[in-house]
């Protein structure tokens, strides 16, 4: 395991290395593959020194799960819905500006709508709005503004490895965010063939290998995507399926090493 705090990033005499320690071994000679996570959002130049290392590993032939351009694009929600709607893929409706109060200003007083920060995670910062209101007060960060879909009190989570289902649940919460961090229980969910199906298109449009895949049913039980994290956690999905998703990763990781010594 290596942080990537320990990593030191290097261009001479037009050789790009990434190694680590004080000896500084080129970490692409030392591995098989790499499992990349978490990759911090806190700060923009943190995200970017990691994405940068793995493209640099990457180029080195080492095999990186995920893709590092799934990092950049799961980075933020826009990418993600230009990624999605691109190969069809069902998506809320969505909106977002510069500025928010304009925008809004523009549209149909009483609509209700769901403020999201375009590079938020776990919930943080979701909120419902109503167009018009005067109490409302325009985000210090770059949001989007959805359709309010609000079809069920859940949403749904599935897991995929290698762009395979490998396991799903429910996640009820009787707040707008369902993430088991902020509240939601988790609960068994037998995935049928249509929802599986589009988590493994939408992770694939993201490019992440290993994905967790939200997706919310509207009134009508249509599903849609609301987010694919290519960094899932799966403490609560484990509490609820059969699926033994730690070995599911490491044996696809092996795989990836194998093909990449055989490329």
């Amino acid at each position: 395991m290596i942080d990537f705090a320990d990593l030191r990033f290097c261009v001479e005499k037009g050789k790009v290395r990434v190694g680590r320690g004080n000896e500084f071994p080129d970490v692409a000679d030392a591995f098989d593959a790499c499992l990349a996570r978490p990759l911090s959002r806190r700060e923009l130049s943190t995200l970017l020194f990691s994405v940068n290392a793995l493209f640099a590993l990457s180029k080195r032939g080492l095999p990186i799960i995920n893709d590092p351009t799934a990092y950049v694009v799961a980075a933020n929600k826009l990418s993600q819905y230009l990624a999605l709607s691109e190969r069809g893929l069902p998506v809320p409706d969505t909106m977002s500006s510069l500025d928010a109060t304009r925008l809004l200003g523009s549209m149909q007083k009483g609509i209700c709508l769901v403020e999201k920060p375009i590079c938020g995670s776990r919930g943080l910062g979701v909120k419902r709005i109503r167009v018009g209101d005067e109490k409302f007060n325009a985000p210090e960060v770059v949001s989007l503004y959805q359709q309010d879909l609000s079809g069920a009190n859940f949403d749904i989570r599935v897991f995929t490895v290698g762009y395979k289902t490998v396991a799903a649940m429910k996640r009820i919460s009787s707040s707008l965010t369902a993430n088991v961090s902020r509240g939601g229980k988790p609960e068994r969910f037998d995935l049928d063939g249509e929802l599986a199906d589009l988590a493994e298109r939408a992770s694939k449009a993201i490019g992440a290998e290993i994905a967790g895949t939200d997706i919310m049913l509207d009134r009508e039980g249509r599903p849609y995507v609301l987010e694919v994290n290519a960094q899932p956690d799966f403490i609560g999905l484990e509490s609820v399926t059969d699926a033994d998703i730690p070995s599911a990763i490491s044996e696809y990781a092996v795989k990836r090493a194998e093909e990449g010594q055989n490329a």
